[in-house]
């Protein structure tokens, strides 16, 4: 697959990403097949992307026991004793429809930290009513949580904080005499972070972090192009487009 069309793809997640936090930072994963997940977590589906999460290792599964199932009436079944979901950006706080029962084994869900170290474990509830909520575990990590494994169980409806710690901005020193700011030669180019005149996945990553308050505007200002000291959707699709055709 050409660079052009995986920069397409992994821009169209991003944005999905960043209109479908609400406004408590929050994600949720369904498994519906409905509203931003359309398409992709459909029936039968095994490996898939959503809202800046991989899943592999079990399946979209339409089991027709209400127990099983929290939201709607798909959920997403461990068939191989080997389930996983990767966080991108991380969460720090992970939770969970997590059952077992009518056919359906135990199992425990580990989370990882980024660094690969294990930051938590829960096991699977025994399924007794539709979204029951004692059948709800949850991750509360003191750092960022970059990866979960499964063992078994029937996992639905999955909401995450993204991490919105802010990254500091370097401190510049006073000067004595302010200095003119020179006016600029051209226009900036949305999403060019370094000055290149060009715009990079990388930039274009941070300044999807930057809208969802991970790090802090001043790491890449070419992102504000209304000045209003925020990064918006329509600032990210800017950017998309000269990573895209170039930088006018």
């Amino acid at each position: 697959m050409s660079i052009t069309r995986n920069l397409e793809r992994a821009s169209l997640a991003l944005l999905t990403m960043v209109s479908a936090t609400d406004a408590a930072g929050q994600l949720t994963i369904e498994f519906a097949n409905s509203g931003v997940e359309r398409g992709i977590t459909v029936p039968g589906a095994r490996e898939f992307d959503v809202l800046g999460s991989s899943w592999s290792g079990g399946v979209v599964g339409t089991a027709r026991i209400p127990p099983l199932y929290a939201s709607g009436a798909f959920s997403y079944e461990i068939v191989d004793a080997a389930g996983s979901a990767a966080f991108e950006p991380a969460a720090m706080r992970i939770r969970f429809f997590f059952v077992h029962g009518f056919g359906f084994p135990s199992g425990t869900a580990t989370a990882f930290a980024r660094d690969g170290s294990v930051v938590g474990t829960v096991a699977s509830r025994q399924a007794t009513s539709f979204g029951a909520p004692a059948n709800f575990v949850e991750f509360a990590a003191a750092e960022p949580i970059g990866r979960v494994e499964f063992s078994g169980g029937v996992i639905d409806s999955v909401t995450f904080d993204v991490v919105t710690a802010a990254t500091p901005t370097p401190s510049v020193a006073p000067s004595a005499t302010p200095t003119p700011t020179a006016t600029p030669d051209a226009p900036v180019c949305a999403g060019d972070c370094d000055g290149n005149h060009a715009v990079t996945v990388d930039e274009i990553l941070r300044g999807v972090s930057i809208a969802l308050g991970g790090q802090a505007l001043g790491l890449c200002p070419a992102f504000d192009r209304d000045g209003d000291a925020a990064v918006t959707v329509d600032e990210i699709v800017a950017a998309v487009s000269n990573a895209l055709v170039g930088c006018a």
